[in-house]
């Protein structure tokens, strides 16, 4: 018999927090994301930035594996 292998999920911590910023004397959104299932981090300047970083963690994800053999 064959097992198929199910992919795993996607999990994410996303903290966000302000930050002055100097040049202005403005307040930024600022994010660190942390992917819990490829245990790497990345730290962002803006909320749209955030999510661009989940949008490619996920379209990556998504692309078929290739593998040499079939497990049994």
């Amino acid at each position: 018999m064959t097992s198929r292998r199910v992919p795993a999920d996607e999990v994410f911590v996303v903290r966000f927090w302000r930050e002055q910023d100097d040049s202005q004397g403005t307040f930024r959104w600022r994010a660190q994301v942390r992917s819990v299932t490829g245990r790497d981090h990345h730290v962002a300047d803006s909320v749209e930035a955030t999510f661009a970083l989940i949008k490619a963690r996920l379209e990556k994800a998504s692309v078929p594996e290739r593998r040499g053999t079939e497990d049994e």
